[in-house]
This record gives C-alpha cells, sequence and structure tokens, in this order.
C-alpha cells in the first residue's frame, strides 16, 4: 500500500469520527435544549397559576374581609360584580403584555360569569320559591349539560316545599298568638281561673271583656244538624206555606218582609232536631266573631255608589219598607262606605265591610269536591235548583253588632216631610195618594240637573254637620245660624264661590222641602255681597287665537298623513269655527255630522247653557285656505278608512302599534287632560312657548274674529250659544281700530 493510500484512509477515518461526533454533540444539544424549555414553561405555567391563586386570595379578601353586607341580595351581587371586573383587569393586563389570546379568554371568562348570573336571575323569577330555588341549584354545582334540568326541576320542588314549611309554621304562629280561646287540655294539665280582660267578643254570648272559654253561657259546639228524612220533608213542607198566615202563597209579586220570620216559627226548627248553635243564630241573631274590636270610624261612601245615586236611593227605600234597615237615632260605631257592584244592567247594592274584616277570627273550612258529590247521585237521578229571594235577610244580626254595620247616605229629609205633609192632609197610608208620595220626591229633585243636585248636596251636608255639632237644626234652618256659618267660612279664608255654593244649597233643600227660605234674611244676602267684595285676584284670561295663526299650522302639516295630528288639527278647526266649548267637541259623534254642499252642520245635543237638552245646530262654511275644517274633516275621514259604527263619538284616544294608528276600539270619550295636551302643544309649535293659551282660546279666538267682521249679534249668540250679551263680551276682544274708532269720531 502506497503512502496516498494511506493518508486517504486516515481522511475518511478522521472524517467518519467527527461526523459521528457532531451528531452526538447535536443529539445532546438538542435534548438539552428540550429539557430546558419544558422546564421554562413549566416554571411560567406555575407562576401563572401563583400570580391567579394570589388575584383569587386578594378577591376572597375583598368580598369577605371587607364591607359587611346588611342585606344578602346585595352582598351576592357584589360578588358577582367583582368576579366579571376581575376578568375585565386581567384581560386588560394582557392587551397592554400584547397577549391577544390570554385577553380573549379573560373576557370568555367573564361573559360566562354573566350569562351564568343571567341564567340564576331567570332561574329565580319563574319559580314560585324565588332565590330559594337558586339556593337549592348552587348547592350542587357537579352535574352535566344534560342533567342541568332536571338539576333546575328539582332545585325548585325542594325550595317550593321549604316555602310552603316556612309558611305553614308562620300560619301555626299566628293562630297561637291570635286564637281567641286556647286548645283542649289534657286531663293532667290544669286551666287558671283568674279574670282578666279579654280584647274583642266572646263568640258565644257576644258580649266585651271575656273569651269563650270562660262564658258561663255554654252552648253545644256542633253546629251540624241531626234530623231525620222524615223531618227533612217537613221542612219542604213547611217552606210551601206562608209561615205567617199558614196560607198558601198565591203570588210572587207581594212584598213579604223576611225579617223574623225565622224567630216566628223557631218551634218548628225545634221540632225538626235543629242543634242549639242554629237556634241561638235564629233567637238571638248571629254574632259577628270578632277577637279585636274595630276603632270607630265614618268612611265616605265608594265613588260607584255616588255615581249611581238614584239606584241607591231605589235599594234604601225597598230595604226600609221590608225592615231590613233601620234608621238610627244616634251614630253607629262603623259608618261603612256604601258601593254599587254588577253591571249596569244588573247592579247590587252592597255594604263595604272592609274595615271590620281584619278584626275577624278567621275560620277554616273544606268545601266537598266532585269524588264525593259523585257519590250522592245515581243514574236516573233529577236535578233542581232554587233560589231564596232576599236570603241573607232572613238571618238577624245580634243586637250588639248593629253598631258595626251603619251607613250613611245622602237625605235631606224631603221624603218625610212630604209623608207628614200628606198625613196632616188627610192622606191615608196604604192608599194610592201615599203611593204617590216616593214618586213626588223623586221628580223634586229631578228639577235640577243631577251635577247640579250633587253639588248643592255636598255643600248642604257641610252645613248640616257644622250645624248638627253646634246642636241646632238643619232643616229647617234659621236665617241667624246660616249667617253665622258664612261668617265661619269667610273667617276661615272661604272665596265667594264655596259661600254662594251653600246659600244655594240651603236654599234648595229648603224650597223642596217646602219650607220658608232662611237664605232671604239681609244678613245672608250682605255676607253674600262681602264675600263678593273680598274677592280681589285678577282674572287671568287666556290669550285668543287668530285666523293667521291657524293657517301657518295647517300649511305646516298639510301633506301629513299621522292620523293624530289629523284628528287634534280637526278638533282645532271645529273649535275655532263652531265657538265650541270642551265638552261640546268631545260629545260629538258620527251621527252628529251632516255634511251640505257648501257647509256642514254640527248637532249639539248637549250644552251648558241648554238646560232642558232642546238641542241645537252649528254650520261651519267651506272655506278656501288649507285651514277649511269641512276639509280637514274630509281628510281625517279619508284617514279613518271606515267607521264600524256611526254612533260612537268622533274624537276617541288613539292607539300605536308598530306602523298602525287607529281610534281605539272602545266607545270613549277623550279626556280632557289629552286633548288640552295634545291641542296646546301643536299650536305652541306656531305662537311659542311664552303665549299663555288653552282650550277655550280656539272659542274665543273665533267670537273675537267674527265680532271684529262685523257680524249680526244675533247670529253670534246664537252660533256661540250665550243666553245673554255680558257672556258673549266676555270671550271678545275688540281689536284695536274699533276702539280707536270711539275717541275717532269725536273729530277732535
Amino acid at each position: 500500500m502506497d503512502a496516498q493510500a494511506v493518508q486517504r484512509q486516515i481522511n475518511e477515518t478522521v472524517r467518519i469520527a467527527n461526523n459521528e461526533m457532531l451528531s452526538s454533540f447535536s443529539d445532546l444539544l438538542d435534548s438539552r435544549l428540550s429539557e430546558m424549555q419544558r422546564s421554562i414553561s413549566e416554571n411560567q405555567k406555575a407562576i401563572a397559576e401563583a400570580i391567579a391563586e394570589k388575584q383569587e386570595a386578594r378577591i376572597e379578601k375583598v368580598m369577605s374581609d371587607g364591607y359587611k353586607f346588611k342585606k344578602r341580595g346585595n352582598e351576592e351581587q357584589h360578588k358577582h360584580n367583582v368576579k366579571v371586573l376581575s376578568k375585565i383587569q386581567e384581560a386588560n393586563e394582557s392587551i397592554n403584555e400584547q397577549k391577544i389570546e390570554e385577553a380573549q379568554l379573560k373576557i370568555a371568562e367573564g361573559v360566562e360569569i354573566i350569562k351564568h348570573r343571567q341564567k340564576l336571575i331567570r332561574l329565580a323569577d319563574s319559580s314560585e320559591a324565588g332565590w330559594r330555588a337558586v339556593d337549592e341549584y348552587v348547592k350542587n354545582p357537579i352535574a352535566l349539560d344534560s342533567e342541568d334540568e332536571k338539576k333546575i326541576s328539582k332545585a325548585q320542588t325542594r325550595a317550593e316545599r321549604k316555602v310552603k314549611e316556612a309558611k305553614a309554621k308562620k300560619r301555626r304562629d299566628l293562630r297561637e298568638l291570635t286564637r281567641p280561646y286556647p286548645t283542649p287540655l289534657s286531663s293532667t294539665q290544669t286551666t287558671s281561673k283568674e279574670s282578666t280582660w279579654r280584647p274583642g267578643h266572646c263568640y258565644r254570648c257576644n258580649k266585651r271583656g271575656h273569651w269563650r272559654k270562660d262564658c258561663t253561657e255554654k252552648l253545644d259546639d256542633n253546629k251540624i244538624s241531626t234530623f231525620t228524612s222524615q223531618n227533612h220533608l217537613m221542612v219542604h213542607t213547611v217552606n210551601m206555606v206562608n209561615c205567617k198566615t199558614g196560607t198558601q202563597r198565591q203570588s210572587s209579586e207581594v212584598s213579604i218582609s223576611p225579617v223574623g220570620r225565622l224567630k216566628e216559627n223557631i218551634g218548628q226548627w225545634r221540632s225538626i232536631g235543629t242543634n242549639r248553635y242554629i237556634l241561638d243564630v235564629i233567637e238571638n241573631g248571629y254574632k259577628i266573631p270578632l277577637f279585636t274590636t274595630p276603632k270607630p270610624v265614618e268612611l265616605r261612601n265608594n265613588r260607584s255608589a255616588l255615581e249611581n245615586g238614584e239606584f241607591v236611593d231605589q235599594e234604601i227605600e225597598k230595604l226600609l219598607n221590608k225592615s231590613c234597615i233601620e234608621m238610627c237615632t244616634s251614630k253607629p260605631r262603623v259608618v261603612n262606605p256604601l258601593t254599587v257592584a254588577g253591571s249596569k244592567t244588573k247592579q247590587r247594592l252592597v255594604l263595604d265591610a272592609r274595615h271590620i274584616n281584619p278584626h275577624l277570627f278567621k275560620y277554616k273550612h273544606k268545601y266537598e269536591n266532585a269524588s264525593v258529590s259523585k257519590n250522592l247521585f245515581e243514574s236516573g237521578d233529577y236535578v233542581f235548583s232554587f233560589d231564596l229571594k232576599s236570603a241573607y235577610h232572613h238571618i238577624m244580626m245580634h243586637e250588639l253588632d248593629k253598631e258595626y254595620l251603619g251607613f250613611k247616605w245622602r237625605r235631606i229629609g224631603l221624603q218625610d216631610n212630604i209623608n207628614k205633609t200628606a198625613e196632616r192632609h188627610g192622606v191615608e197610608p196604604g192608599s194610592y195618594l201615599a203611593e204617590m208620595c216616593p214618586f213626588l220626591s223623586s221628580w223634586i229633585l229631578s228639577s235640577k240637573s243631577e251635577n247640579t243636585t250633587k253639588s248643592y248636596f255636598s255643600a248642604f251636608k257641610r252645613w248640616e254637620i257644622f250645624i248638627t255639632a253646634q246642636g241646632h237644626s238643619a232643616l229647617p234652618a234659621s236665617p241667624i245660624h246660616v249667617a253665622l256659618y258664612l261668617t265661619h267660612l269667610l273667617q276661615t279664608g272661604a272665596s265667594q264661590h264655596p259661600v254662594n255654593n251653600v246659600v244655594y244649597a240651603i236654599k234648595w233643600a229648603h224650597n223642596c222641602a217646602g219650607l220658608t227660605d232662611p237664605t232671604e234674611n239681609s244678613y245672608v244676602t250682605s255676607l253674600q255681597e262681602a264675600a263678593r267684595r273680598k274677592a280681589n285676584h285678577g282674572v287671568h284670561k287666556k290669550e285668543p287665537i287668530t285666523k293667521d295663526i291657524l293657517i301657518t299650522l295647517c300649511d305646516k302639516f298639510i301633506d301629513e298623513k299621522d292620523l293624530l295630528i289629523v284628528r287634534n288639527l280637526t278638533m282645532i278647526l271645529f273649535c275655532f269655527a263652531g265657538f265650541l266649548r270642551f265638552d261640546e267637541v268631545s260629545s260629538l259623534t258620527f251621527n252628529d255630522i251632516i255634511m251640505r254642499d257648501d257647509h256642514i252642520v254640527l248637532c249639539i245635543k248637549k250644552s251648558k247653557t241648554d238646560q232642558y237638552r232642546q238641542g241645537s245646530e252649528v254650520l261651519i262654511a267651506k272655506g278656501s285656505t288649507s285651514a277649511c275644517p269641512v276639509s280637514m274633516y274630509l281628510r281625517y275621514l279619508d284617514l279613518l278608512s271606515s267607521v264600524e259604527d256611526k254612533s260612537f263619538f268622533l274624537f276617541r284616544p288613539i292607539f300605536r302599534s308598530k306602523d298602525v294608528c287607529k281610534l281605539i276600539y272602545k266607545n270613549k270619550k277623550l279626556s280632557y287632560t289629552a286633548a288640552r295636551s295634545n291641542i296646546v302643544s301643536l299650536l305652541k309649535t306656531v305662537v311659542g312657548e311664552h303665549v299663555n293659551i288653552g282650550i277655550h282660546s280656539l272659542r274665543a279666538g273665533g267670537a273675537t274674529v267674527a265680532a271684529n267682521s262685523n257680524v249680526d249679534e244675533r247670529c253670534l249668540k246664537r252660533h256661540g250659544r250665550w243666553k245673554s250679551d255680558t257672556a258673549k263680551d266676555g270671550y271678545i276682544v275688540d281689536s284695536l281700530g274699533k276702539r280707536l274708532m270711539v275717541s275717532r269720531s269725536l273729530e277732535l
């Protein structure tokens, strides 16, 4: 082998050795780097976990060592807000460090916290148990998503059960506190015989100061009668016969008082085996189970009774005739309000005893269900029903409890005076003339309008309360007493209106009763004049609207398709051109508008100055401007598209639903408040906010324009439905030219 070959062999061996050494070194370096990278990653993870643990520790410290909450709901909401705020702060720090993915993760975690909170809120709101259901739900947080619905259902069930148990315990505790007599004692227990004053009434004798356990008048506790089927047939036989006379009833139209009929036939009740409790109710009356005594009070009658006064008068008259109610010589302890329930076609007079109800001991009573009733019937049985007329009036009230069932109704003694006058002039009770006496009082009260009668009656009752407290008579009244009452009103700061109102009310009551009018006295008339002079406040009338304002307003909305705006514009133009009051324009129906070729006719059925409801017609001519009332009315009808019932009010409230704008379907007037708000706000878009205007500005504006245009005075009064020149002149504002015409005519 030559030297070159040996050298090549050596070089090759060296190269292979170098390659192997480099490969080994590379593998060693790779393994070292991997271990270092893994170590760095684990260290970073440990650092992150430590930071998270520190943050959670800080959160727990804030929530536990911070502010002490008084209410648990506020504390839970605070914890939730802290958790969400923490996630937002962590995301903000990640963004500052350019760690976008980590920031997105923190934001996602905050969103999940909010979603979970929203879920708990919906659960609490949908469950009758409320947040108790949420508490039961979060007690076991480990659950699969598929089992979440079952978990919610079970939580609601547990929470509802706990709520019922808590309510039952509360009722038991309350019954123990309010029980008017103790539970029966066992043979090993003894009772105290100490005499102590007890609140409320005894449920045996209905007297105050003791309870039933201490009452000496013991009755049978069993309230169920024990009569046989044979005696039951006897009851039906008795019910078929007039118990007062023993004769068969011939007509159901005969008015017979039910009061006392059960007591008169108590022997029949004893003979059929009625228990002592029922016999006590029949003989002595029903005792109201009061465990506390109601405080003395006089409550005002409800609005439904005041609005249906004629019906209340009739019902009270019927009850008085049947002796179901009686007049009191002194004021009862509790004066309850009257109310009228039911619909317009079927009304009922109700004594509203809500003041007494909280003082009653509430007995438990369970009615039979269908499973019990089905055992009473067999196939082929017949079923019938019967209705007892004035059924409740058969049961009398205990004499001591009548003081809690009082009520007060408006009376001026008119019927009593008519009856006494008729008897004094030889009208015998039960005769045809005596039957006409109630109708006479009704027709006399109809001599004034219903609103006027209500106003006079309220003023008269205030006078009656005042003078009765002083120990004098309200009807008939002495002139000096009336004068002193007016002096009392003036001394207490009353204005002219209440003084005149009470004078007219006293005059009305005496005229209705056929008595001498005490208001004709010079003392009374002088006090009226003094009240008139005392009224020194100025009158600030609304400024009238001009025709230029209306033309500008209509030009502004000339292409308007909104039903609300067109309705308001139509009302504005009708009030201006027809001199209409609000009551007149709001009472218009579609039938009240008559179209003619060159004008329209408004039929005013009811007006302030039309006392006898004769009605009047207002003619409005077509115009040539955008403020033509006829053209605006036709625009209004076009937007309505169709009129279902022409007897409905023309201007009714409007409802909106998305793109729909229509009149309400109910036949209801537009209220004064809504009309004034809509009309005044529309007018102020032209005249500005500083101008003092109202709905009456339209009536005054139309009258002013017509008067300054030299319209005939008689036609002007007829168009505005004024009865006097004074009333008409109060609406008209003379133009500057007309006022200067007086001095110019002097030619100075």
